[in-house]
């Protein structure tokens, strides 16, 4: 997988272009996951957050040993607001109009890629200020190690079991999936539990009121077909990454 700041660089290009139309312009949350180090999966349109709780069942449904989660968000230069309490979660963003918080604020793309094994999130940013429709990006000092909610989420969901491993712990139940798995070639297999984890997703999605979007990729268009023709009877829609 390329390293974060590879994500860094290409959601620089796309705020440079989306700004000159919008002066508001800003751009999605992605995650993108590998397996064995191809593409398998990119999730979008929901909040950092939700996406971020959601990487742990994307992740063991693909298999995923990598993932980069890529942000376009708030930070500041205090540690606590303009009442001198600590931010809470979403905060920034929900009073970034008000003056005295706004003067505390910055914005920021942020990347952090995670593999496999690892036990620290490092944050790379790209601060920047906006100025009419162009962009003056910021230097910014090296990475550093990232806290909270989202980088412990991603660091457990890249460390999960896999669903097989998950199953052989789950007694009677589990028995019975892995029975189910064996009568499937491997092809099947990774086709329908790559369905199945979609479909739990949507759901998850839909639980929380959140807007998602994906992209499963696969190097056969076809296969790809396939999957996106399954997703589409759940009223999913799902994007192509064969144009």
């Amino acid at each position: 997988m390329p390293d974060a700041n590879f994500y860094l660089e290409r959601g620089k290009a796309r705020m440079n272009e989306k700004i000159t139309e919008d002066p508001d312009a800003s751009i999605d949350s992605w995650v993108i996951m590998q397996r064995q180090g191809q593409d398998v999966l990119m999730l979008f349109g929901g909040s950092p957050r939700f996406l971020a709780r959601i990487c742990a069942p994307a992740a063991v449904g693909f298999e995923a040993d990598e993932i980069a989660f890529i942000a376009d968000a708030f930070g500041a230069n205090s540690p606590t607001n303009p009442e001198g309490k600590k931010w809470e979660p979403g905060e920034m963003q929900g009073r970034k109009h008000e003056p005295a918080v706004r003067a505390l604020l910055y914005e920021s793309l942020w990347a952090t890629v995670v593999k496999k094994g690892d036990t620290v999130a490092l944050y790379h940013g790209a601060p920047y200020e906006r100025i009419g429709t162009m962009i003056e990006w910021k230097e910014f000092p090296e990475p550093i190690p990232m806290h909270g909610f989202i980088p412990r989420n991603l660091l457990r969901a890249v460390n999960e079991p896999s669903l097989a491993e998950l199953a052989e712990k789950s007694g009677d139940l589990g028995k019975m999936l892995l029975d189910v798995r064996a009568d499937l070639s491997d092809e099947d297999r990774w086709f329908h539990q790559r369905i199945g984890t979609v479909k739990s997703l949507i759901r998850l999605a839909e639980e929380a009121n959140e807007k998602l979007g994906f992209a499963i990729v696969s190097e056969d268009p076809g296969e790809e077909g396939r999957l996106k023709e399954a997703l589409a009877r759940e009223g999913a829609d799902v994007w192509s990454t064969h144009g």
